[in-house]
């Protein structure tokens, strides 16, 4: 059998790989950065070695060194400037007439807090211990002392890393015969600390370095060595080495370079999330000494780009441009090139702005014959299950009549969205598998869920998860509770149709709003007419389709890589990507405790107090099938974490040993999507495009139905005061649930159009707050006699502010989030409760643990416990 599957398999990615033609090996061809020329420098030779940085929208160039009275070879006298420019943004001139404080260049300059940092460089007599600030005021320069160096330093490269800048090689003097290998530091927000002598580079003194921050990591590429020659004259060494300093971990040595790249510019890619960067040209020393000096063909013209999480480089072919010790200015979306040398010499006054064109792939007919197959799959299961749900209870419900192994598939679905298909494999990819037993904890907590939690709210046969609030507490807590859960699902929904639209969006053709509108729009349809039931089933299918997906991935880059599934391992292993245990202590990162202990509570967030969950609890006929429910999510769960987590590590593997097809600039958490539009078949990648949207929209439709079953259910029905008929509420049931999909869709576009994205994420984060609160609130009404309304209500705002203050103020893994919320709001609750009357006794009937207890003694497990 399984072999026939694997036949079939074969021949289906063989087909797809025939109808797409070859994929070629390299990217050389592509286009991956967009250079455009600004207005050249006033000074028509152009310099060498100038300081340049962005302060006030604007562009400031100034100081360097050029040959004004005739080139080297011509006993040209090599002269330094002090002229500075601006060019502010919008202008077609560059200002003339302002000046440094002293003709000066092949120093390090950086733009930080709207500010051009410039520190150290030299003239024809001196290097510099010069640190200084330079601010564009609109009309004029304002310059401002910074701390002077411990030592002179030139023809050093340096970065700026949140609010400190680092300066690292250089010489010391203008005959030195060996270079510097320091590292200096200063942080801006503290200058009277002055500057910092941290650990040298391991790689030995160099002058000229390619240098870099990336992901708060300072990166140091090739340079120079000096030593003397026979006459004592400083001789250069090019170098091809590559280094990565962090402030936590100090250097670390990194993958070679294909060539030296001596006094390269290096640009980052202004991409939240980019772990790739340029070095373009720099001088490999191939043609030093060549003669005659005036025919000089210019420096190699190649662009390398660097991977920090594969540590692989990859040669992009020639760009139109190659100029050495040119500064290079973040600007506008991208990075500007100022000036700069062409060939020994030889200056050019040329500016250039380079920004990186959005890399998409094209769909194909295959692929939206696939993706639409799948949609109109969906669609019809929706509206048959719209048969029969003519009352409330089947379309919240499903009439109790869902197996249990339709509705724990649902549960689990649930609990994934879009967002997990492409972030757990991406955190694999730029990470390890440290992560991966977050999900354990689900396992760890499912007897509780299936002895303690499920069959409360079983026995009082709750439609919404809140009417237990008010039974045990009073009716402003259930409306607490509602309110918080409906908004916070709102949110969620938006993000989880924008988040994936927008990475598929970022690497195919298919635009953000179209992705939005399909998932949207059809999850409305099928959702509004089919209710739960439908919710339930298409919640099936579509982990058939996602966990599908994400095999064939898996079996096709298996296919691609060097060695298949054992290559795979050794190689992961080799690079400690397989790791899944930190050993610490440190409650501030991904630890052991903290991933375990922290998930235990997180899930009992998710199991205990929401209604996405506990709503499937009730679809099924009796408690045991509901508990066989749980219990089989709890089994899906780990391997389903496993398989996304191989397809995480499988993606490194591919692009480690095929670093060419990695396209700079594409943040980590798109390499998913990028994966499957760049490399996967025709057919394929529309199956894993429907993948994509399927885990889209099991959240989308379980969140839709719960919203409309907690406003009907805690609102229109609780607070009407003569009773509305079947039909009104069957009626109102379908109408809200197309107004959420509705308002979600449509806050989902409002994201993709509009630049409000991170007041949306303190939207759903303050939200997210609630979370920890409601589940101490349940724990507080379960597990104790004492607690009341007044003390249940102080502890849920007191659990509240802790944990803002806890994200806001410490540095706490965000894993212990939810304890935090969780324990403050039991003990303050219970605290609180104490200095206020407690419940009398009868009030508390099947509502606590203990009197579950007292009513199993007493009764059939299938006996509903008494109302209050």
């Amino acid at each position: 059998m399984i072999r026939k599957v694997g036949l079939v398999l074969f021949a289906l990615l063989f087909a797809g790989s025939t109808l797409t033609g070859a994929r070629a090996e390299t990217t050389q061809s592509e286009e991956l950065l967009a250079w455009k020329q600004l207005p050249a420098l006033p000074d028509e030779l152009g310099v060498a070695g100038a300081f340049a940085g962005a302060s006030g929208g604007a562009i400031i160039a100034g100081g360097g060194a050029n040959f004004p009275d005739g080139m080297p070879w011509e006993n040209g006298t090599k002269v330094w400037h002090d002229a500075a420019y601006v060019l502010p943004e919008g202008e077609t001139a560059w200002k003339s007439g302002l000046k440094l404080p002293r003709p000066l260049g092949y120093g390090v300059s950086v733009t930080a807090d709207d500010q051009v940092i410039c520190v150290g460089g030299c003239d024809s007599t001196s290097h510099y211990t010069d640190a200084f600030a330079l601010k564009w005021n609109g009309s004029s320069i304002e310059v401002k002392e910074l701390p002077d160096l411990p030592a002179p330093v030139a023809y050093a490269g340096g970065a700026v890393i949140g609010d400190t800048v680092y300066v690292v090689g250089g010489s010391d003097n203008t005959s030195a015969t060996s270079a510097l290998a320091s590292l200096y530091a200063l942080n801006l927000k503290d200058l009277e600390a002055g500057w910092k002598t941290l650990d040298p580079i391991p790689g030995g003194g160099r002058i000229l370095p390619a240098v870099a921050a990336l992901e708060n990591a300072l990166y140091v590429f090739s340079g120079a060595s000096l030593a003397a020659d026979a006459s004592g004259k400083p001789q250069r060494t090019y170098l091809k080495d590559s280094w990565r300093y962090t402030p936590d971990g100090g250097w670390k040595k990194l993958s070679e370079m294909p060539r030296p790249a001596v006094a390269a510019p290096v640009v980052v890619p202004d991409v939240a999330g980019n772990s790739s960067l340029f070095v373009v040209g720099g001088d490999d020393g191939s043609l030093v000494g060549f003669e005659p000096a005036e025919k000089h063909p210019g420096f190699p013209g190649n662009q390398l780009t660097y991977n920090a999480v594969t540590n692989t480089w990859a040669d992009r072919g020639a760009g139109p441009v190659s100029v050495v010790t040119a500064p290079v200015v973040p600007w506008k979306d991208g990075a500007v090139i100022v000036s700069g040398e062409v060939r020994p010499g030889v200056r050019s006054a040329q500016v250039h702005h380079i920004t990186m064109p959005p890399y998409q792939s094209a769909f194909g007919f295959l692929n939206y014959l696939t993706l639409g197959l799948y949609l109109a799959m969906v669609l019809g299961i929706g509206f048959w299950c719209s048969r029969g749900n003519n009352t409330t209870e089947d379309y919240f419900r499903g009439g109790q009549s869902i197996p249990w192994w339709g509705a724990g598939i649902s549960i689990f679905a649930t609990t994934l969205s879009s967002i997990t298909f492409m972030a757990v494999p991406a955190k694999a990819f730029s990470e390890n598998w440290v992560f991966m037993l977050a999900n354990l904890p689900i396992l760890l907590i499912a007897p509780f869920i299936v002895f303690v939690i499920m069959p409360v709210f079983r026995r009082m046969d709750v439609t919404s998860a809140y009417e237990y609030l008010e039974r045990r507490f009073n009716l402003a807590l259930r409306l607490f509770g509602s309110a918080a859960f409906v908004l916070f699902q709102l949110g969620r929904m938006a993000i989880v149709m924008f988040l994936p639209a927008l990475a598929l969006a970022t690497v195919t053709n298919i635009d953000v709003i179209p992705c939005v509108l399909l998932m949207g729009v059809l999850t409305v349809v099928y959702c509004v007419f089919g209710g739960i039931t439908a919710d339930i089933w298409t919640d099936f299918v579509q982990t058939i389709v996602f966990m599908g997906g994400a095999l064939l991935s898996v079996v096709y880059i298996l296919m691609k890589t060097d060695g298949g599934l054992t290559g795979m391992v050794d190689l992961a292993m080799a690079e400690n990507k397989l790791k899944m245990v930190n050993w610490t202590w440190d409650a501030t990162t991904a630890a052991l405790w903290v991933v375990l202990i922290g998930n235990i509570f997180d899930k009992m967030i998710s199991y205990t107090s929401d209604q996405t969950a506990i709503q499937r609890y009730m679809t099924t006929a009796d408690e045991k099938k509901a508990a066989q429910s749980i219990w089989l999510n709890a089994i899906v769960a780990m391997p389903a974490t496993v398989m996304f987590f191989i397809v995480g590590t499988a993606l490194y593997v591919y692009y480690v040993q095929h670093p060419n097809r990695l396209i700079p600039g594409v943040k980590n958490d798109a390499i998913f999507p990028l994966f499957i539009a760049r490399e996967l078949p025709a057919g394929l990648a529309g199956i894993l495009v429907a993948s994509i949207f399927a885990a889209a929209q099991s959240t989308i439709s379980t969140s839709m139905n719960s919203m409309s079953t907690v406003v009907v259910t805690d609102w229109w029905l609780r607070l009407r005061r003569t009773p509305p008929t079947e039909r009104q509420n069957i009626i109102l049931a379908r109408s809200l649930t197309a107004v959420f999909g509705i308002a979600g869709t449509a806050c989902a576009v409002l994201l993709a159009v509009s630049d409000i994205k991170s007041l949306w994420d303190l939207f759903v984060q303050l939200l997210g707050l609630t979370g920890g609160a409601l589940t101490g609130l349940f724990f507080l009404g379960i597990f104790t006699r004492r607690a009341n309304g007044t003390g249940a209500a102080v502890g849920a705002v007191v659990s509240v502010v802790t944990v803002y203050i806890v994200q806001k103020h410490t540095d706490l893994h965000f894993f212990l989030y939810g304890m935090t919320g969780i324990v403050s709001c039991f003990v303050v609750g219970y605290l609180a409760s104490l200095v206020s009357p407690a419940l009398a006794p009868e009030r508390l009937r099947g509502l606590t643990i203990h009197s579950i207890k007292e009513h199993n003694r007493t009764a059939s497990p299938a006996d509903p416990v008494p109302q209050n």
